[in-house]
């Protein structure tokens, strides 16, 4: 866990330091050998597996303090990174991003929340109450989803209380979503034994069959609804992924267009950014992203080839990515509009009334190709193109700007009389 997940690693690890504690018998504490090897080569281990990433994050340090993350619109309007409120407050209870609960819940006032703690909270604490009954081992009973559930509390609480120097706080708390399985299952489980008594299918060959055979699809039930993310998500427009993969090695790709979330692995070139990979935590990642993403908002609205040649100045790029409707209304795409402030409005309405973006002007002759929706258009020609067209903008500048001269000269006060006037002495 600690080579994949750290926060995972730092939760459990808390969990096998608590296997110690056992107030249902005595001693108190349990400092037997095996015990303290147990804790010993899980804190080993956790050290050992979370050191790398505490290593190479100090590269893309400092962490964004809860002050300063409160000025970056990602953490106020993206709605994948949001983790304030409209007011500016924290919900660390049912905030999609934050809330131990991630959105489950609407607030300390939302009834389902007393449902959520009672169903999270019931089991574990029903479970270890049963360690302290006397005489021999009956039924289901067990300390480790207590202990799961402490953990991941505490864990969470320190990481609120240094966001985000921890990460964020659900990271920690995620598990209260498989506390209902892991401890209401053994006792359901306790209860249709003890009720139904399978003495008679055990003894059978079918009923055995029978036996393992529910619990090997229930087992499977629990794992895909508690473990399987139906979130997960794969390239819609795979046309432009493997056009992407046939480009030199060496190109670099950008745009406001979703698929780009994939393209890193899937395509093995250089990609400015992309929604996944715009998470801010840390500056020495997101201040680059940002302004990647910044200079590409700008060329997509310019309608001035100074703005574009301007911009690109500060861009390694070979090809940018527009969308079809970006092309005919100049505004970013709906799921990369939380990375920017509320001034994004008013420039995507001055570049509408501006006319055409050069972009759209020019895409046409520049299109690389199209896959279904999106444009892969060429930067060298964008460049080029906006080049020739600043030169005749120039150009028809310095006309009108003769042609003004010369018509002023013709009108100016001060030429009058300047020119002989013509004889009326007759012959």
């Amino acid at each position: 866990m600690a080579g994949v997940y750290p926060q995972a690693a730092l939760v459990m690890a808390a969990v096998i330091g608590m296997t110690a504690f056992t107030p249902w018998r005595s001693p108190l504490v349990d400092f037997s050998r095996r015990q303290l090897a147990l804790i010993a080569i899980a804190a080993v281990a956790t050290v050992v597996g979370v050191a790398p990433f505490l290593l190479r994050a100090n590269q893309f340090g400092p962490v964004f303090t809860l002050a300063e993350a409160r000025n970056i619109p990602t953490f106020l309007y993206e709605q994948r990174g949001a983790v304030f409120e409209p007011d500016g407050s924290v919900d660390l209870l049912c905030q999609k991003r934050i809330g131990i609960f991630a959105a489950e819940c609407s607030g300390l006032l939302d009834p389902w929340l007393a449902l959520l703690v009672l169903v999270n909270f019931a089991g574990p604490i029903f479970l270890f109450a049963r360690m302290f009954r006397p005489g021999p081992p009956f039924g289901s009973r067990s300390p480790l989803p207590l202990f799961l559930l402490v953990s991941s509390l505490m864990c969470a609480a320190l990481s609120a209380a240094v966001m985000f120097r921890l990460h964020v706080p659900n990271r920690y708390a995620s598990v209260l979503r498989l506390l209902p399985y892991l401890a209401t299952l053994p006792v359901l489980f306790d209860w249709i034994r003890s009720r139904l008594s399978p003495q008679a299918l055990i003894e059978r060959y079918h009923g055995r069959t029978l036996l393992i055979g529910t619990c090997i699809v229930m087992t499977v039930c629990v794992l895909a609804v508690s473990i399987v993310h139906t979130s997960n998500k794969s390239p819609a427009n795979r046309e432009l992924i493997s056009a992407i993969r046939a480009l030199p090695k060496d190109a670099v790709v950008g745009g406001f267009v979703d698929d780009l979330d994939f393209s890193p692995v899937l395509t093995q070139r250089s990609t400015l950014f992309s929604r996944e990979l715009s998470v801010a935590y840390e500056k020495g990642y997101y201040q680059p992203v940002y302004r990647r993403m910044e200079i590409v908002r700008d060329i997509v609205l310019a309608t001035d080839a100074i703005v574009l040649l301007d911009r690109m100045q500060y861009l390694p790029i070979d090809c940018l990515i527009v969308a079809k409707e970006t092309l005919v209304h100049p505004r970013v795409p709906t799921s990369f509009r939380g990375f920017f402030g509320a001034d994004l409005l008013d420039m995507e309405t001055q570049a509408a009334q501006n006319g055409p973006t050069l972009v759209a002007r020019l895409a046409q002759g520049c299109t690389t190709g199209v896959y279904r929706d999106v444009v892969m258009l060429s930067m060298r020609c964008l460049l080029q193109e906006a080049t020739h067209d600043l030169d005749r903008q120039r150009t028809r500048g310095a006309i009108n700007k003769d042609r003004s001269a010369a018509a002023a000269a013709t009108t100016d006060p001060s030429s009058v009389g300047s020119t002989p006037a013509p004889s009326t002495t007759q012959p």
